[in-house]
């Protein structure tokens, strides 16, 4: 597979990843058709604020999901796997990504 097949894509909606070296979603040629989405931060809005509540994080973070997924017109039933990192992860905190 070459570059010229794949397709990458930033929603207006996030931060720009460019500085970083990411891209949020990047759409690959298959039989059928794969999107594959970066790690998406509890970060808010185009300045990627994150509030110190990881509650609000993991918020922000699904609603960050989201837009990426809208994106390519996908839904949360579309995704078919999802890798979490919890920085300080904690017994709380995992209830807390559970309960979402």
């Amino acid at each position: 597979m070459t570059n010229k097949t794949l397709s990458f894509h930033n929603p207006s909606e996030l931060f720009d990843p460019t500085p970083y070296g990411f891209c949020h979603t990047v759409k690959a040629p298959s039989n059928g058709e794969l999107v594959y989405i970066s790690g998406q931060s509890g970060g808010e809005g185009k300045e990627h604020t994150l509030n110190e509540d990881f509650r609000h994080q993991v918020q922000a973070l699904l609603a960050n999901l989201a837009i990426a997924l809208k994106s390519h017109d996908l839904k949360f039933s579309d995704v078919m796997k999802i890798t979490i990192l919890i920085v300080d992860h904690n017994m709380e905190k995992l209830t807390i990504w559970e309960k979402k």
